[in-house]
């Protein structure tokens, strides 16, 4: 008598059994399966069965992580099994071997008696096409000729199981003995289970056989790919490892005494870790292999060894997140600076722009305005720059070209000269330590020229967001794109700006302030300022508004307010030194 004969003459096609849920794996009619169990009420539940009639109900537990069992945590249908045998394993997991008899559903409530257990009933098996016998053969024709093919891609398989597929010749039995035997995923094997019309069974068994096959292949592409950089890094390791011994025993290695270091091995991984385009992490890949092939004394591994830092220490594809907000741009406007009312708005109005163009793609030919603060000494242009950066979120930077007569103060001189080193534009990015920094190109009109060229001209390619996606410094010498940065430029005067230089900026005028404008920038800044720098608080050391108004207009004719700032100093220092004498009389 077999079990399911067994079964149905004890409890009919419904039974309270005790519950199995299994992580991972489902169980299919006519498997033999072995399990560990730790979980004490499954295992109590295993107990109860051994010592009455050994049948259980086995299912797919869907939360792996639950510990109670409940409708939501285990799958509805599984299958009966008879437990064949149980073996106490060390602490608490015990090994259950189990003869799995045909599916079954839960019908009834889920209760816990010590261990989880509920009404089961058989679902019965149905046959394949009963009216129609060539159908039936060809369908599982088709499945037994798509096992084939999956098979014939996989690597690991046990002989014994393509033959037993071939000799199946019914339908119910062949799908469960493949599904229970393929690595298939659990989700599509418990679809296996739940399908009771065979037909239905094997034409989700075919399609799950086809992406299966598919999958295989696309993995072994995929590892014939990695094995190929594998193998390259490995041609390499072992080149690089033959030059090592030859350094050494020439006495001309990158180590003292000829050893040896990690140094080359440590380019290669920060040049690795890079966001480089192919083509300049190429050329800096060259760069190392040049070192490793000279001795570390030797000037020009100098040379490279200084070129590489550079290269390494700029912020290749680094960018800080802009605060796009004209509220907070206006608020930090006003709180440093007073007045300049028309100067505000207009940088609002460029900020503002920012904003709604921003994660926009611009029209072709369109351009990054480049502001151009023009006006006398001393009227903030310095200041609001770095205002706009903090009102931005990005990094400051500040340039000054007053005397700069060489274009490669610019530009970079080339590596091969001694001394060589980049120019101040991308200086002042690595600097910044990203690609999106205000970099402020403070006194323009400033600049001078001579035999060793022409540094305004140089400007232009850096002024220009047309050109600046691929500035080239002289030094670094790769492609580096500079249209993300914010430039801002000052000036006294636009008269001597040269006219293709002047002809890229936005001119933003700041007039002198009046006697009224610097009196509240006094109140406001300078005199604070003044006395937390000289030692003073508010309480100790007042000056009066006469005072001031006095300072401004009887020692002081400026259209700035740096006079103004040196009298408050004045003050604050011809204070302090009353302030310590009567100190020390008393």
């Amino acid at each position: 008598m077999d079990n399911f004969t067994k079964f149905t003459e004890l409890f009919g096609d419904t039974a309270f059994l005790p519950i199995v849920p299994m992580r991972g794996i489902v169980a299919f009619p006519r498997a033999m399966l072995h399990l560990e169990i730790g979980r004490k009420k499954t295992a109590s539940g295993l107990n109860f069965a051994m010592k009455s009639d050994q049948f259980v109900f086995l299912t797919l537990q869907k939360d792996f992580m639950a510990q109670d069992i409940d409708d939501n945590t285990i799958c509805p249908v599984g299958t009966i099994a008879k437990v064949k045998q149980i073996l106490k394993l060390h602490g608490d997991v015990t090994r259950a071997a189990f003869e799995v008899i045909c599916r079954a559903e839960i019908v009834g409530e889920i209760r816990d008696i010590g261990y989880e257990a509920a009404d089961i009933r058989i679902i019965p098996e149905q046959e394949l096409y009963a009216d129609d016998s060539s159908e039936a053969e060809a369908l599982i024709r088709k499945t037994q000729d798509t096992f084939t093919e999956m098979t014939a891609v996989m690597d690991k398989l046990s002989p014994d199981v393509p033959i037993n597929v071939m000799t199946k010749k019914e339908a119910s039995e062949l799908a469960d003995y493949i599904a229970q035997n393929i690595q298939f995923r659990f989700e599509d094997k418990q679809i296996l289970l739940e399908q009771i019309d065979p037909a239905e069974r094997l034409y989700d068994l075919i399609t799950i056989m086809r992406n299966e096959t598919e999958m295989i292949l696309l993995e072994k592409k995929i590892d014939t790919k990695v094995g190929m950089r594998l193998n390259k890094n490995q041609h390499d390791f072992v080149i690089r490892e033959q030059i090592r011994a030859l350094q050494e025993e020439l006495g001309e290695g990158n180590g003292e005494g000829g050893v040896y270091d990690d140094e080359d091995d440590e380019y290669y991984d920060k040049i690795d870790a890079l966001t480089l385009p192919t083509a300049n992490k190429e050329k800096l890949l060259k760069e190392v292999a040049r070192l490793m092939k000279m001795p570390s004394a030797s000037q020009e591994a100098a040379v490279i060894r200084s070129y590489l830092d550079e290269c390494i220490e700029l912020p290749w594809n680094k960018y800080t997140e802009d605060t796009l907000s004209i509220e907070r741009a206006e608020k930090i406007l006003n709180e440093d600076h007073y007045g300049l009312t028309k100067v505000k708005e207009r940088i609002l109005e460029v900020l503002a722009v920012k904003q709604m163009v921003a994660d926009k793609p611009l029209p072709e030919g369109s351009r990054a305005q480049i502001l151009c603060l023009v006006g006398p000494p001393g009227t903030g242009k310095t200041s609001i720059a770095m205002s706009i950066a903090k009102a931005l979120n990005r990094k400051f930077v500040r340039i000054s070209l007053g005397g700069v007569h060489d274009e490669a103060e610019i530009r970079g001189h080339r590596k091969t000269y001694i001394g060589s080193m980049p120019g101040r534009i991308m200086s002042a990015v690595k600097e910044a330590k990203s690609c999106n920094p205000v970099i402020l190109l403070d006194e323009i009109d400033k600049l001078g020229s001579d035999y060793k060229g022409d540094p305004a001209a140089a400007l232009l390619e850096v002024l220009d967001p047309e050109q600046n996606k691929t500035f080239k410094d002289n030094f670094i010498d790769m492609p580096f794109d500079l249209s993300s940065v914010f430039f801002i430029t000052t000036a006294n005067v636009s008269d001597t700006i040269p006219g293709p230089l002047l002809d890229r900026m936005d001119i933003i005028e700041l007039s002198s302030y009046t006697s009224e404008e610097k009196f509240h920038i006094a109140k406001r800044h300078l005199l604070p300022k003044a006395l937390k720098k000289h030692g003073f608080t508010p309480k100790m050391l007042k000056i009066t508004d006469k005072a001031i108004r006095e300072a401004i207009d009887f020692h002081t004719r400026e259209a700035g307010v740096r006079n103004l700032e040196r009298e408050l100093a004045t003050i604050c220092r011809k204070a302090a030194k009353e302030w310590l004498t009567k100190t020390e009389d008393k």
